[in-house]
């Protein structure tokens, strides 16, 4: 039996960042001047003046200490020490830490011991120095000197480099004999689990024990578990819960007992002296439900010795309660699922269904704590908005979440990937710069993590690290001893490994990466450091494009850009570095599931009415410094429409990713970096939702899964301009994975005028009964004939799947909507030659030319030329990637382009300029070529306010002109400056170019 003694509350406390360690704050006790709530970090509780710093790459901690810091506690034991037995000398009594940074403990003055995990909690037996009923408990924690940097764990970009103890802290005491750890496997085809449970004998002797094992199938409340549902009591319960409370006691609010439940039990076993192993198979046959991201049931598993046979002859019995009663303290409780996940040829199957991930990157980022909730409420509440845009998958970047992460991720279904605290260069024993203790660290961190955690049903995926360089053979090595140790867990050498020459290890179960060979792309955006650029960034936005060609080696270039000796200059982390790159001999075509890692990153503008949520830990410097220097720049009217605009393109940006994807039949999934703010590493603004994980307002959770879900179709055409007179061809696929078998649906589209809503064409296909799950197929082939006109037509393409309406008795029909998706295109007049549409329109392209006719009276369209536009920034289409101040430093540090670092256009779609060329107030598919045939004006100290201006990035907040209007003192007639190279563009046949300068053209002879 155990009895847990809980040591939260109040503990005297000191600071020690000199490190001056035992001699000044241990020995003088008089060092102990002040309380500490534990649990906690020295921020959250304010344990030393605040700092005034205001740094612009992340959120700031007022109050971050490196250093150490000391705790201690008199402990009365009474209720346990006095209670005598025949075997009281087996006692054990272990100090439990379950998650902080590198801890010492003292008992009485006598050391107990260090401990340095991460992950894993600090367990001390200090049953030696236990000698009376009061103990003085002094623990020592360090936030530096660790063996390794711990990636996002202890990163200044995420949750910090707090010092405290979070979680449960506690004196455990267990009498003879205790269940120490369980670690379970799904026996799939029997709908049975497999248990391996450790037991501990303190005493000489075998000693004989019953124990009793009781399950019950768990899971979310149905008002918390479908999707958009009202979060108010989770998010209550994460609100009231301290962030550093690990008690679960009221999960019960949140879920509830279904009737797959029994129990198993074992009379009179023998548990050898020392460790000893048992392993029990549990048949589930009441109803057995499985675990998978569609229907995440979980089975809360407890076993507890319910009789110890002190005496050997003699077998001693209490009252069990089950399930589940508040004796929860004498058992061991683990949470279960009857699933495989596993790997299959180019796929992922989940209880040998084929399944997709739509992951996000997940550093841990919460503002109000600077550290990781370890509740399961806090952890809830973030995760089901993921769930909400339709995420099944979490990447977790160097880092491992604490437990109640994956007891969220269970009852909510998502997939889980943690991976080593480790962002660099992997040694294996004999090279060049190989650290023994910093390797042999992360290799027990990584056996923690799977002894701790790999219970879960969540838990399915592990990598060694992010963007490692090194030893593939050791990488390999490792895997093979996780593989052997936990074989229901798939496993990556490393998200992104050797970037630019990717290789396949034997024990790797999946592949994540961005690239084959230098043009092997399978994401759509990259750095400028890191070119050539992807499709959404460079090509005509359409929706046929995907990444099979890529995966499969289709394309065979072994390019690299390598010096003499062979090494590449490569972004690393963030910043530079020269590595050896890989002789590159064979096109390497994958066998394994493919990922592509950090998918997105397209920057928002911010959003500065988000610095109010801030009332926690960290501060917004940055964002208020970024107000500061668009204040600075005289544009603050602006923001608002700076942060919409940019958002809006942003999110379009998104879709195209995400919808080529899913089009992508050899790939197995993404990871989105991100759906959520990342704000450190410069600061990068790349989710729809804020880092809070709250909606920004840019796209619902309802739209946003339109194109992110378990069951998508897509309208698949070649580009969004279309002409009049025209005929539009488009397929509509269906990208389906799903548990259940899909129903007989209908699919219907409507092809309508956006402006009038009336209706040019629309068709239903019926008798569509035996739909694919298991990947992309095709359902759907159509042809619109586009009427004549001399106009410009923006028309909204809907399309929707939904279930074979069912006639009921009073004759009405019931349907359901499986998947909607929309697409909004632009249909120009035709145009027979370019070259004699511009006869008919007066512009100039000389400067001084300009100016003088402005001076005579007269009102110009003026196309500057390259000589001009000197002081000007390159138009692009796509926004900015991760974060323009983090990537501009690395390319100066490589010696290479410095990203253009735009953010999508800001018009004023109102204005008469644009009254023959219909337009949206942020950048869409018809400006494609018009921004990227621009330079863009820098217009810094005017006060000129462009009609269409590009949003530059925060950093550098110029007042960018792509159409502005001129008008000097001395001249009677204004200049219309349009920066795009609108007369080359419709010599080359671009009928929105000829569509937008005849508007332009239009205008400027009314211009007052």
């Amino acid at each position: 039996m155990s009895t847990i003694i809980d040591l939260s509350g109040k503990w005297e406390f000191c600071l020690d960042e000199e490190k001056q360690g035992l001699f000044k704050h241990f020995e003088k006790k008089d060092r102990f001047d002040d309380e500490f709530e534990l649990p906690g970090t020295v921020a959250l509780r304010k344990k030393k003046e605040p700092g005034h710093d205001r740094p612009d790459g992340y959120l700031y901690d007022p109050y971050v200490m490196e250093g150490y810091i000391w705790f201690k506690r008199t402990v009365d034991l009474s209720s346990v020490f006095g209670k005598k037995s025949s075997k009281e000398e087996y006692k054990r009594f272990v100090l439990h830490l379950e998650r902080t940074r590198i801890s010492y403990v003292w008992v009485d003055g006598e050391f107990a011991g260090r401990f340095d995990s991460f992950v894993k909690p600090h367990e001390y037996d200090i049953t030696r120095l236990i000698k009376q009923e009061k103990a003085e408990i002094v623990i020592m924690v360090s936030n530096t000197e660790y063996k390794t940097p711990g990636g996002h764990l202890t990163s200044v970009d995420t949750q910090t480099n707090w010092n405290g103890i979070l979680g449960d802290i506690s004196i455990r005491v267990y009498d003879t004999v205790r269940i120490k750890s369980v670690a379970a496997r799904s026996r799939l085809k029997d709908n049975s689990a497999v248990l391996t449970y450790t037991f501990e004998n303190y005493s000489p002797e075998s000693i004989k024990v019953d124990l009793s094992v009781t399950y019950s199938a768990i899971r979310l409340k149905e008002e918390y578990s479908t999707t958009d549902s009202d979060m108010s009591e989770i998010a209550k319960l994460a609100a009231e819960c301290p962030e550093a409370s690990t008690k679960d006691s009221m999960l019960e609010k949140l879920t509830e007992h279904l009737n797959s439940r029994g129990a198993f039990s074992v009379h009179a076993m023998p548990v050898e002296a020392g460790t000893s192993e048992l392993e029990i198979e549990i048949p589930i046959d009441n109803n057995p439900l499985r675990w998978s991201d569609e229907r995440p049931f979980v089975y809360e598993i407890r076993a507890e010795i319910v009789a110890i046979d002190h005496d050997v002859n003699r077998i001693t019995t209490r009252k069990v309660v089950s399930p589940f009663g508040d004796d929860a303290k004498d058992s061991l409780k683990m949470f279960f699922g009857l699933r495989r996940f596993s790997a299959k040829g180019m796929h992922f199957y989940i209880n040998d269904q084929k399944t997709f991930l739509r992951g996000k990157h997940d550093g841990m980022i919460f503002p109000l704590t600077g550290f990781a909730p370890m509740n399961v409420y806090g952890w809830l509440k973030v995760m089901k908005a993921a769930k909400d845009m339709g995420i099944n998958h979490y990447r977790f970047h160097t880092c491992c979440p604490p437990e109640a992460a994956f007891l969220a991720a269970d009852l909510l279904g998502i997939y889980m990937q943690p991976e080593l605290p480790f962002w660099g260069t992997f040694c294996g024993e004999g090279d060049e710069g190989y650290d023994e203790a910093a390797q042999q660290f992360l290799r027990k961190e990584g056996f923690y993590m799977l002894e701790e955690f790999s219970t879960h049903p969540s838990y399915c995926m592990m990598s060694l690290g992010n963007e490692l360089w090194g030893n593939a053979k050791a990488m390999n090595r490792l895997l093979k001893e996780y593989k052997e140790y936990r074989k229901n867990i798939l496993y990556t050498q490393g998200s992104n490994n050797f970037q630019w020459s990717p290789n396949i290890q034997p024990y790797d179960d999946f592949f994540s990466g961005v690239r084959f060979t230098i043009d092997r792309q399978i994401r759509g955006s990259y750095a400028a450091c890191d070119k050539p650029y992807g499709h959404v960034q460079t090509a005509v936005p359409g929706t046929v494009f995907n990444y099979d060609n890529a995966i499969r080696g289709a394309r065979a270039d072994t390019s690299k850009k390598e010096s003499e000796d062979g090494f590449v200059e490569i972004q690393y982390g963030t910043g530079i570095k020269k590595v050896k790159l890989s002789e590159v001999k064979d096109e390497l075509v994958p066998k394994i599931p493919v990922i592509s890692h950090e998918v997105g990153q397209y920057v928002t503008y911010p959003d500065f009415r988000e610095t109010e949520k801030y009332s926690g830990v960290l501060q917004p410097e940055n964002l208020k410094i970024f107000k500061e220097r668009l204040e600075e720049k005289g544009l603050s009217d602006r923001a608002e429409d700076y942060f919409k605009n940019s958002g809006a393109l942003a999110v379009a940006c998104y879709k195209d990713e995400i919808e080529t994807l899913l089009r992508t039949e050899s790939l197995a999934g993404f990871q989105l970096l991100d759906i959520q703010d990342f704000m450190g590493q410069g600061t990068a603004l790349v989710g729809v939702l804020d880092s809070f994980m709250e909606n920004k307002g840019l796209i619902s959770a309802k739209d946003w899964r339109r194109f992110c879900s378990n069951i998508v179709i897509q309208a698949e055409f070649e580009t969004y301009i279309l002409k009049n007179g025209g005929r539009f061809n488009f397929k509509v696929s269906l990208s389906a994975y799903s548990q259940k078998q899909l129903p007989s649906a209908e699919l219907k589209y409507v092809f309508k005028n956006k402006a009038t809503g009336a209706v040019l064409a629309e068709d239903v296909t019926i008798g569509l009964d035996e739909l694919k799950r298991d990947g992309r197929s095709i359902i759907s082939e159509a042809a619109i004939e586009l009427p004549q006109s001399d106009v410009i037509h923006v028309y909204e393409l809907e399309i929707t799947l939904y279930t074979t309406p069912v006639m009921d008795e009073s004759g009405g029909s019931d349907c359901k909507i499986l998947a909607e998706n929309s697409y909004t295109l632009y249909s120009y007049p035709t145009m027979a030659d370019g070259e004699e549409e511009l006869r008919n329109i007066k512009y100039c392209t000389d400067v001084s030319e300009a100016k003088e006719k402005a001076k005579a009276g007269e009102n110009v369209l003026l196309f500057p030329g390259d000589e001009e536009n000197s002081k000007s920034i390159q138009g692009t289409y796509a926004t900015d990637f991760w974060c323009f101040h983090m990537f501009r430093q690395i390319s100066e540090g490589m010696g290479k382009e410095i990203p253009v670092g735009t953010l999508g256009l800001n018009i004023d779609k109102d204005h008469p300029a644009f009254r023959e060329f219909p337009t949206e107030s942020y950048t869409t598919p018809q400006w494609f070529s018009i921004v990227e045939n621009s330079r863009c004006i820098i217009l810094d100290g005017t006060d000129i306010k462009p009609i269409a201006g590009m949003i530059d990035n925060f950093e550098r907040n110029h007042n960018l002109g792509l159409l502005y209007e001129l008008k000097g003192e001395r001249t009677k007639g204004k200049i219309l400056v349009c920066t795009s190279d609108l007369p080359k563009l419709v010599k080359e046949g671009h009928v929105e170019a000829l569509a937008l300068i005849k508007s332009l053209s239009a205008y400027v002879k009314t211009m007052r």
